[in-house]
């Protein structure tokens, strides 16, 4: 009987959860995110088949039902590729995964093997040229690799993330390079979505206290009012509260968009002063750089075989890294660390794709 060739997935050295065998990543909170779906769509559910059902009813309010629709489908859509999206998790560099491009040595190995080069491990982080500016390049003790720029440690899934701007609670995963763009869309379409409601909501209870006061008073018309439109009533006041805050956390990383910052840079205040961000451009050119860019591969293929040796594993270089030769001695290495940072960059967080 043949035995089943287990997955590379088996092999991911955080703490993240796998689905589909493997082709579906989430972090180790991934159950928060079926709270966030339940928080967002049994009320917008309730809304789209109590409230706006009564709203059919008056002449010109008709538009409620589809729009809410198209926004709940929009939000459930991007939800479920937010949370499944590898945002950019980048392997530690231990077996099997601490062999660089063509089986050259990673940087940490050398290190450990000629102590006359020098350590991020013992200076803690590298300077190097970016732009006009000197960008610090930290050493990560856990995944030992030297972060690239922007990235950071995620304490949730134990793994360094690509452009790391934080870990959703609400999702249950990072939010990082790959699916930033599809967070803020989750975020923009989910906040419109109950904006929608509270003002539908709002709107059937302000009718019913027409319709009741010329039979009663102003007092007992808003009382009847109430009662009969109790799920109304109870979805105004449920989307209030959560209206503020989606607004709020939409605002925030609407203007995190603007000016290219992620949400950990802001929180650190890594640029003290807005104009030396390197990264930060116009508007127009912040936003076109966040959301409008295709995806890289990620950085491990999950559901190729498992690597059946744990020295070493086979990796497909980028064709950059083809060109570079293994390093042999403190003058390579010294010179590819101080001031090469892109070379650096090939050999630690190259495509990895198990043969």
């Amino acid at each position: 009987m043949k035995k089943t060739q287990r997955k590379a997935y088996h092999q991911w050295p955080g703490d993240n959860k796998f689905f589909c065998k493997g082709r579906i990543i989430m972090g180790p909170d991934y159950w928060r995110a079926w709270i966030s779906f339940v928080l967002i769509n049994v009320p917008a559910t309730l809304f789209l088949t109590t409230t706006c059902v009564k709203l059919l009813e008056y002449e010109g309010l008709s538009f409620f039902l589809p729009l809410s629709l198209i926004f709940q489908l929009i939000s459930i859509s991007y939800m479920f590729i937010t949370s499944t999206t590898d945002p950019g998790f980048l392997p530690r560099q231990e077996p099997p995964f601490s062999k660089g491009p063509a089986r050259t040595y990673t940087i940490p190995y050398h290190i450990a093997t000629n102590k006359a080069v020098f350590s991020p491990i013992e200076h803690k982080f590298a300077q190097v040229p970016h732009g006009s500016n000197l960008m610090k390049l930290k050493y990560c003790q856990t995944c030992m690799i030297v972060r690239p720029p922007r990235c950071s440690h995620c304490s949730e899934c134990n793994v360094c993330v690509e452009k790391f701007d934080h870990h959703c609670p609400w999702i249950g995963n990072c939010v990082g390079k790959r699916n930033y763009k599809y967070f803020i869309i989750f975020l923009t379409s989910t906040s419109i979505l109950v904006v929608i409601n509270f003002v539908g909501s709002l709107l059937h209870l302000l009718l019913l206290i027409k319709d009741y006061d010329g039979k009663s008073d102003q007092a007992q018309a808003v009382s009847e009012a109430l009662r009969d439109g109790a799920v109304s009533t109870f979805l105004a006041a449920y989307s209030f509260l959560e209206m503020w805050f989606l607004l709020g956390l939409c605002g925030f990383h609407m203007y995190l968009l603007f000016t290219n910052q992620t949400s950990s840079e802001q929180l650190k205040n890594t640029w003290k002063v807005p104009y030396k961000n390197p990264y930060r451009e116009s508007c127009f050119a912040n936003v076109v750089a966040s959301l409008c860019k295709s995806n890289t591969p990620p950085h491990f293929n999950y559901t190729g075989p498992e690597a059946e040796d744990m020295f070493y594993i086979n990796i497909v270089p980028s064709h950059e890294a083809y060109k570079l030769k293994p390093m042999h001695g403190k003058g390579d290495s010294e010179i590819e660390i101080q001031s090469n940072f892109s070379h650096i960059n090939e050999r630690i967080s190259v495509e990895p794709k198990i043969m």
